[in-house]
């Protein structure tokens, strides 16, 4: 596959979405299953990042998808990053968005990444995994402790790439799903979508040769939140999208972001710079000057502890609350569709 040799990415993580403030009562409705999209056994004491220390390497996630079809388009979801030290993530993260597009006839696989928990409630049956490796976070924090020759960007630029390449097992697995002895997913027919630091995943995913290749790159509020920290966000992922394989469509909304705003960097600067480089197919965005989070969802921002910042209470009510949700999906599937998933 081709990739990006070397991308200096900030050592700012972009924060998940938030499962444990999302207030609403929605819950992922269609069939849901957990599936293993990596599995394998090294020797004792191995250093691959996708494995435990005796060897022992799995990688899981959530396939959802509507209870009959075949033959159908599917989107390979990616989260925002966790904690250090306990990154967990949960299988209704994206529930409205899930829901959605699972109604409509697509299949979401939310490949789960390296060190993730998995929180889903337990009456889901497969719930309470426990991926195998390192999250981005403590593989920079264990490196950090025994090796002082580089800075945080560069291991941080190491990591993310290792973990687009996870992608193609993901992609893998999922044409290789079947159903009454038909396949599930039509292989010429896949998008890669990934919020928040998954947006930044798939922003850089965007310059990769897999196989087969997704037909289209959704970046929802990539590097949203860390995109004034740091002009390395602005320099390695500019250069990905540039080089961008197939059709890209950016979104973010502007009060996601700490202050001082910049007028919608993130979504205008990959832009510009996808639309000006020398990638393949349509690039597109979407973006809105602020939303407002629920009552409740900012009441649960508010009380959390420590409480959650205004901009990252957005970030994630952007993506988790219905009535928010509602504003940008439409956009997004109309995107989707016009390039053939």
């Amino acid at each position: 596959m081709k990739a990006l040799h070397h991308l200096a990415l900030a050592t700012t993580l972009v924060a998940a979405a938030g499962a444990h403030h999302r207030a609403d009562a929605c819950v992922v409705g269609n069939v849901a299953e957990v599936i293993t999209y990596f599995q394998d056994s090294q020797p004792f004491g191995t250093t691959d990042d996708r494995c435990d220390f005796t060897g022992q390497c799995r990688l899981q996630g959530w396939l959802i998808k509507p209870a009959t079809g075949n033959n159908l388009p599917a989107i390979v979801l990616l989260h925002g990053s966790g904690d250090l030290g306990d990154d967990k993530q949960e299988l209704g993260e994206f529930c409205e968005a899930e829901n959605w597009f699972v109604d409509r006839g697509y299949v979401v696989f939310m490949p789960f990444r390296r060190g993730v928990r998995d929180i889903t409630p337990s009456s889901r049956p497969g719930a309470g995994f426990q991926n195998t490796g390192l999250a981005l976070a403590d593989f920079v924090n264990d490196v950090k402790e025994n090796d002082t020759t580089y800075e945080n960007d560069f291991w941080s630029s190491v990591y993310m790439q290792e973990e687009t390449n996870d992608i193609q097992n993901a992609i893998t697995t999922l044409v290789g799903r079947a159903r009454n002895g038909a396949p599930l997913v039509n292989k010429n027919r896949i998008a890669i979508m990934g919020h928040s630091y998954g947006g930044a995943i798939a922003a850089l995913a965007s310059n990769v040769s897999y196989v087969p290749l997704p037909r289209a790159v959704v970046s929802l509020s990539g590097a949203a939140m860390s995109w004034h920290e740091s002009t390395v966000w602005h320099d390695d992922l500019d250069f990905a999208v540039e080089f961008h394989q197939e059709p890209i469509f950016f979104q973010r909304v502007l009060n996601e972001a700490p202050p001082p705003l910049v007028d919608f960097a993130s979504a205008n600067d990959q832009f510009n710079a996808a639309s000006s480089g020398w990638g393949t197919g349509e690039v597109a965005r979407a973006r809105w000057p602020s939303i407002t989070p629920s009552a409740d969802y900012q009441h649960a921002c508010d009380t959390a502890s420590p409480p959650t910042p205004e901009f990252h209470c957005v970030h994630g009510s952007f993506v988790q609350e219905k009535q928010n949700v509602d504003i940008w999906i439409g956009d997004v599937h109309d995107f989707l569709t016009r390039h053939g998933v």
